[in-house]
């Protein structure tokens, strides 16, 4: 797969995305930026203007000093056990402690606090670690999957391909890539890099959701039984063509959202 994106007017509106991701974080952090051409993305301007966090950060005076190995060991149990809060706290007492590892804090403070729905200080977070990791492939991935769950589809395609450009192989970035595609109706693309991290048996069902949910039920059932020809034991397109035939409980829509909601 070709990792640059096609010269079409959606190329143009991912790459002012980017533009204005970098632009800004040049502005919070008062870098001498200049980038002749880059503007303000209405898309990066309005999801600022709609975030109204109220998550105040935690003062360090709530820790009793410790080493930076039990902070972090502290803060990933607290991630294990879904207490996103409480690692917030303790990644931010790691701050300003080590700079070797501000990159790595930043990104993990961002991916938490999407986690609890605190989207502006997730996203002050992405632009930090971002500032000091711009060829990061599993970020840039993280950053394309915080836009995907904002509904912004293109920047969201834009930073899977970033990924893809410098690992063309990720698969996390393969279906962030897929998933964005697929929500702006770009079916073939998008099955075709699910078959390249998913049995073709799965890539088919799964794409007989995506179908589904987009309200084409028969271009699901099409896929779905392409995935029962692949594999007759694939148990989603079973549900589903069960569903359709009126012998499952749950309508065809039902198991759709159901499945993707898992599959995100």
């Amino acid at each position: 797969m070709k990792s640059s994106l096609p010269q079409s007017s959606k190329y143009w509106n991912c790459m002012a995305s980017s533009q204005s991701f970098v632009w800004m974080v040049a502005l919070s952090l008062g870098l001498g930026f200049h980038c002749l051409g880059c503007q303000s993305s209405p898309l990066t301007s309005g999801f600022r203007q709609a975030s109204n966090d109220s998550i105040r950060e935690p003062s360090q005076s709530q820790f009793e000093p410790t080493s930076i190995a039990e902070l972090f060991e502290a803060a990933e149990e607290a991630e294990r056990q879904a207490n996103y809060k409480q690692a917030i706290q303790y990644y931010h007492s790691i701050e300003g402690k080590d700079p070797a590892f501000a990159g790595s804090v930043q990104f993990s403070l961002a991916q938490l606090y999407d986690e609890i729905g605190a989207h502006q200080s997730a996203w002050d977070a992405y632009q930090k670690a971002f500032a000091m990791e711009p060829n990061r492939v599993d970020l840039l991935t993280a950053i394309s999957h915080h836009y995907y769950r904002r509904g912004d589809f293109i920047s969201a395609e834009c930073w899977s391909e970033r990924a893809l450009s410098l690992d063309p192989q990720n698969e996390d970035a393969k279906e962030r890539l897929a998933w964005a595609l697929a929500q702006q109706g770009e079916y073939d693309r998008s099955l075709e890099l699910f078959e390249t991290i998913l049995p073709p048996a799965d890539a088919n069902a799964r794409m007989g959701s995506i179908l589904a949910s987009h309200g084409r039920p028969r271009a699901a059932e099409q896929a779905f039984q392409v995935a029962l020809k692949l594999d007759q034991n694939q148990p989603q397109a079973q549900r589903y063509l069960a569903s359709w035939q009126g012998v499952s409980p749950k309508t065809p829509t039902q198991l759709a959202q159901q499945s993707i909601t898992a599959n995100r």
